[in-house]
């Protein structure tokens, strides 16, 4: 039983460098002095440190998603079917290490070594690929940055709003602070250029009542008909109802006549509410930065 375990850790260690694994995780080899595996968890972690520092210190190119993940894809592949075959061997000669015969150790060796063989063959072609799409990659990056420096590249840039006025996802906020009732405020932001503001969704939402610091109009109204909401500034209506926006019980017709709706600020809770449009307040306009002259 000397030579089987003796070649096995000779084939093992030496000539295919490979590690195999017991039932519980650890790495093992064949020892030829005590004819069974021992740990060789220390030896390993040598060599992971140094392939960690070896990707630590490497440079990564710049990617092209439709050019890269195709070529990335096939090298994790190949190196998993290379993974495959050194767990295989080592499946069977942990399992059959006591009762091998030189006949099993040679079609063994003959078998593993061809998979291997032609493993590295698929590898080394994948890798030839991925260096392709990294020339492909540096080389658009260069084009792009000599035009850039000549000035023939554009940078996109956020059109500024009026001064004033605050820039949100595509738009200007102008936030008063004279106060009027519902017509004059929607007046004046008319005359800036813009409108009423009209609130879309949560983010913006939380945007604008982060500036507000008091009672201030926005654009939505049910002055045509009750109970039904209509953004001014573009005629939708409110539909995509949002509790959280409103105060308890709101909007509620109290003493009828409440059509048109506010940031209300009262017990420390800015929330909107409905109420007559003759009252007076401050108000909240918005025009699309695209629209902002120069």
């Amino acid at each position: 039983m000397g030579k089987p375990i003796l070649l096995a850790e000779l084939f093992i260690t030496v000539s295919l460098s490979l590690s195999c694994c017991s039932g519980d995780g650890s790495r093992l080899y064949f020892s030829p002095s005590g004819g069974r595996l021992k740990d060789l968890d220390g030896r390993m972690q040598e060599r992971e440190v140094d392939e960690g520092e070896r990707h630590a210190n490497s440079v990564s190119p710049p990617s092209l998603p439709e050019l890269s993940t195709d070529v990335e894809t096939e090298v994790e592949t190949v190196a998993c079917e290379m993974e495959d075959a050194v767990s295989t061997v080592c499946g069977e000669l942990s399992s059959r290490s006591r009762d091998f015969s030189w006949h099993d150790f040679d079609s063994l060796l003959d078998r593993t070594i061809s998979r291997l063989e032609a493993e590295e063959t698929k590898f080394a072609k994948a890798m030839e690929k991925l260096s392709s799409v990294e020339a492909v990659v540096n080389e658009t990056l260069t084009r792009a940055f000599e035009q850039w420096q000549s000035g023939r590249l554009e940078q996109p840039t956020a059109k500024p709003c009026k001064e004033g006025w605050h820039l949100f996802e595509g738009s200007c906020y102008f936030f008063s602070f004279s106060e009027g009732d519902w017509l004059h405020g929607r007046q004046e932001c008319q005359e800036m250029g813009g409108d009423y503001v009209k609130i879309n969704n949560t983010r913006e939402w939380n945007f604008v009542a982060s500036h507000v610091t008091g009672n201030a109009f926005v654009g939505l109204s049910d002055d045509e008909e009750e109970g039904t909401f209509k953004w001014i500034s573009d005629g939708t209506v409110y539909s995509d109802w949002h509790d959280s926006w409103w105060h308890r019980g709101q909007p509620d017709n109290h003493h009828g006549g409440e059509n048109c709706i506010h940031f209300w600020l009262i017990y420390d809770k800015l929330l909107w509410n409905d109420t007559k449009c003759t009252e007076r307040m401050r108000y909240i306009c918005e025009m699309k930065a695209s629209d902002v002259e120069a």
